[in-house]
């Protein structure tokens, strides 16, 4: 039930303030969120506190207020996102300091010279810095075999558009959403979007290409394709890139086109296809009017 409130809180801040950005708004949340009461069963899950709808307005009255009296240690809190640290600098431990007075209030208006972090038998991968328009974003490693790889930055925006797709293709799937000529533009565009994730070498990642091909033959009972060898032939042709293809087989009598089949990617798969007669009709489609070699 914590998005429908979140959802409510985001509503009210809007109407404090219509221009708030997305950064914005994340970050007056986590600023005005309160200390969480009771026991805390794993505190390396707290983050930034509790929602505090009257902290949150505060901070946002507060953005850009003049330094007031320094923070109360016993009002104040930090919390760290695990409970050790591990021997690997590109795995840091990520922390939130949470700065109030005395009365609870926040101790906005400070430029952090008030305050100094010191570890002992570590070091520090990123100083104490004043949240302030916080752009969204997040690093991620890929690891093979233990190994940790260089780090590549995902964007917001591309956050964005792999949740979309990512949501869009579920409920396709689920069969509660239709894909109309809008929705196929939308999800292309997305797709588009994301394409600079594709050639990313230190994911593993290729390039996708759409390569249709076109197979003749001679009349046979049954026909036999070597898809392995086809799949070969169509990798060597698009050297490091995701080549999938559509399958177009040509019937040729006497030099002369006389039938086509077309078999869609998903229907490509295992090392052989086999056609028989019975299944050639509703394969069939229109002969084409062009010879390719």
């Amino acid at each position: 039930m914590s998005s429908p409130v979140v959802a409510g809180a985001i509503a009210l801040l809007f109407g404090r303030d219509a221009s708030l950005t997305q950064g914005r708004i994340t970050e007056l949340l986590q600023t005005g969120a309160r200390r969480l009461q009771g026991p805390v069963g794993v505190e390396t899950q707290a983050g930034p506190g509790s929602l505090d709808m009257l902290g949150s307005l505060a901070a946002l009255a507060a953005e850009d207020a003049k330094a007031g009296s320094p923070p109360d240690v016993a009002a104040s809190w930090w919390t760290l996102s695990a409970s050790y640290a591990r021997p690997d600098p590109t795995w840091p431990v990520e922390g939130v300091v949470q700065l109030r007075r005395g009365d609870g209030t926040l101790a906005s208006g400070l430029d952090g010279s008030l305050l100094r972090l010191e570890v002992d038998n570590g070091s520090v991968q990123k100083p104490l810095t004043k949240v302030k328009r916080v752009a969204g974003g997040l690093s991620v490693s890929s690891s093979r075999k233990g190994v940790v790889g260089p780090r590549v930055t995902i964007t917001a925006e591309d956050l964005r558009n792999l949740a979309d797709l990512f949501t869009r293709v579920r409920r396709y799937l689920l069969g509660d959403w239709q894909v109309d000529a809008f929705r196929e533009k939308r999800m292309r565009f997305a797709c588009d979007q994301l394409a600079g994730l594709h050639g990313i070498v230190s994911l593993g990642q290729q390039s996708p290409v759409f390569s249709p091909v076109r197979l003749y033959h001679v009349e046979a009972e049954p026909l036999v394709v070597d898809l392995d060898a086809l799949r070969d032939a169509v990798r060597a042709r698009h050297a490091n890139q995701d080549a999938v293809f559509d399958l177009c087989l040509v019937t040729l009598h006497e030099g002369a086109m006389v039938d086509a089949m077309r078999l869609l990617w998903p229907q490509l798969q295992g090392a052989t296809l086999t056609i028989t007669g019975a299944e050639r009709g509703a394969l069939r489609v229109l002969v084409p009017a062009d010879y390719e070699r």
